[in-house]
């Protein structure tokens, strides 16, 4: 192996500077990818949509639209925890798109938020305006959802309500046997130190889905994380 601190400095200055350049292109990169998404949602839900307060990241909305983009043909999207509706908006702009509908379900009363509780349904129903057309909102508690709320296949879902195991793994395990194969489940605060506080029960959910073989692991974007339906599964959803 080279050892590159004996080698001439030159050398390790033109290295350092690919790495830097390389670095910037990849970022450059990236804010392309973003600008793109971004666009497309300022032409569907308008540029405020942009502007909504949010805990989730930039990138992270950015892949929540592609990944809603990805899930399976004639299938719809279904989000859980909705808040002031910024990941909604970016949802509902793919599903918009495809020619589908976004379910969100929340009771809207900012339970599990930091910022206390509070009446934001209205707040929701502003930020999403422009994409409303294909937005269904259900508003109860998640554990209350039944097949007979959705009136369509559902193909991806974004899981972002109650963090603790219990009441996450209690969401997949009502969601899991909706989805056909290729389904996508997506979860929000999956990935520590990257998110404000410690969520060891959703990554426990994600592992014990994993586990079983139905599940491949996707990939992460910042602290959101995804998982596919295995191909050849063969349970309830596809009956």
């Amino acid at each position: 192996m080279v050892d590159l601190n004996t080698q001439n400095p030159s050398i390790l200055q033109r290295l350092r500077r690919f790495e830097f350049i390389r670095g910037r292109a990849r970022r450059f990169s990236n804010w392309m990818r973003y600008r793109d998404i971004e666009s497309r949602v300022d032409a569907a839900a308008g540029s405020s949509c942009r502007r909504i307060f949010t805990f989730t990241s930039r990138a992270e909305l950015a892949q929540l639209y592609r990944l809603a983009s990805l899930a399976p043909k004639n299938t719809d999207a279904l989000e859980i925890g909705s808040y002031l509706g910024a990941s909604a908006g970016y949802i509902a702009t793919a599903m918009k798109h495809r020619k589908g509908r976004l379910y969100c379900v929340d009771t809207w009363h900012n339970e599990t938020m930091l910022d206390g509780e509070r009446d934001t349904f209205a707040e929701f129903r502003n930020n999403t305006a422009k994409v409303s057309d294909v937005i269904v909102p259900i508003r109860k508690r998640s554990e209350d959802l039944q097949p007979g709320d959705l009136a369509s296949k559902i193909g991806f879902v974004f899981i972002d309500g109650d963090h603790s195991y219990e009441a996450c793994k209690r969401d997949f395990d009502i969601v899991s046997p909706w989805l056909p194969e290729n389904g996508i489940v997506a979860f929000h605060d999956a990935i520590y130190p990257l998110t404000p506080a410690n969520h060891p029960g959703v990554q426990r959910v994600i592992g014990i889905a994993l586990s079983t073989g139905e599940w491949q692991f996707g990939d992460r974007v910042d602290s959101l994380c995804w998982i596919k339906r295995a191909p050849g599964w063969l349970g309830e959803a596809r009956q």
